[in-house]
């Protein structure tokens, strides 16, 4: 899974290979300024290198600033309407995608091609500003790149029938309930289910699925929270065991 976009913003201290960096200053075309507040050097990328450093582990920020919006409440998926339910998925794909930039701004031209590509790929006839987009974009990472900010407005838990699984999908399954089970001490069969039928959907292309309770869950933010939670409850089991031998 990709590493998730981080904010970059005036100020911001940066590790680029290792050495200190502190974010100078940011153009209106996305190049961003950095200089070492050790030598006083100074180097220059524009914000998609910086993502892509950022998703090869050559640059990590110093620490993450505290998320900035929270959903009002936890949404749900199973009242929603067809219309509401694109409207969600519309403003997911929009702010998403932007947020691999950001924080490029509303009057960037980069922005005005992103939302051009975007709408090209969805078929949209009617695609939004770039002011509406800078707003998703804003809010999502602000919320800590949770998906349900877009659907606040919309709650929801919807209970289908099970989609039939091929052959090649139960393998894949299964490959995964193995792999999760491997990787986590003191995980169980019961609390990796769940991961491992979004990781399948994912490599199925899926935006959405269904939990083992019949619960529909966007895709990407789903294994990103279980994942982080499950590497956590490792690091925990791992610290008591080492104490317990001591």
């Amino acid at each position: 899974m990709k590493t998730p976009p981080f904010p970059i913003e005036r100020g911001t201290e940066l590790r680029l290979n290792g050495q200190l960096q502190v974010v100078k200053s940011i153009d209106d075309n996305g190049t961003v300024t950095l200089m070492c507040p050790l030598r006083k050097t100074e180097v220059q990328f524009d914000l998609q290198a910086l993502v892509s450093m950022r998703m090869a582990g050559k640059l990590e920020p110093v620490q993450l600033p505290p998320e900035s919006h929270q959903p009002s409440r936890q949404p749900t998926y199973a009242t929603m309407s067809d219309d509401e339910r694109k409207r969600v998925l519309r403003r997911v794909a929009y702010g998403r995608a932007a947020a691999e930039y950001f924080p490029i701004g509303p009057k960037n031209p980069q922005l005005k091609t992103l939302i051009a590509e975007v709408a090209e790929r969805l078929k949209d006839p009617d695609p939004p500003s770039p002011h509406s987009v800078y707003r998703w974009m804003r809010r999502y990472v602000g919320s800590g790149y949770d998906t349900s900010v877009f659907m606040q407005d919309a709650a929801v838990i919807r209970k289908r029938t099970p989609r039939r699984f091929s052959d090649d999908l139960k393998a894949r399954l299964r490959e995964h309930i193995q792999t999760l089970l491997g990787a986590y001490q003191g995980a169980t069969l019961h609390g990796i289910t769940n991961l491992a039928l979004a990781r399948t959907a994912r490599d199925a292309g899926y935006v959405s699925f269904v939990t083992k309770e019949g619960v529909e869950e966007l895709v990407d933010p789903f294994i990103q929270t279980n994942e982080a939670s499950l590497k956590k409850k490792a690091r925990s089991k791992q610290r008591s065991s080492s104490e317990d031998k001591a």
